[in-house]
C-alpha cells in the first residue's frame, strides 16, 4: 500500500523541488529514496524549523489564506493535518 502511495508524495517533496521524476525511480524506489534522503531530511527540518512557526505566526495575527489565495492553506507534502 505505501509503495502505490509514494509516486505522489515523491512528486511534491522531491520533484516540485527540483530533484528526479518519480518515472525515474525504477522497479526498486526505495534506493533512489536512500540516495535521496539527507535532502528530504533537509526539507523536513526546514518546514519544521521555519515553515511551520511562519505559518503559525500568520495564523495568530488573523491572515485568512483562502482570502488571500483563494484556497486553503499551505501544507507540509504529505501533511494531513491542518493547523
Amino acid at each position: 500500500m505505501r509503495r502505490k502511495r509514494l509516486p505522489n508524495y515523491w512528486r511534491r517533496l522531491i520533484t516540485e523541488r527540483g530533484g528526479p521524476e518519480v518515472e525515474r525511480l525504477g522497479a526498486e524506489p526505495e534506493q533512489v529514496i536512500i540516495d535521496n534522503s539527507d535532502r528530504i531530511r533537509e526539507f523536513l527540518v526546514f518546514w519544521a524549523q521555519e515553515i511551520q512557526p511562519l505559518k503559525e505566526t500568520l495564523k495568530s495575527l488573523g491572515f485568512d489564506w483562502k482570502r488571500a489565495y483563494g484556497r486553503q492553506e499551505v501544507d507540509a507534502p504529505g501533511d494531513t493535518t491542518k493547523g
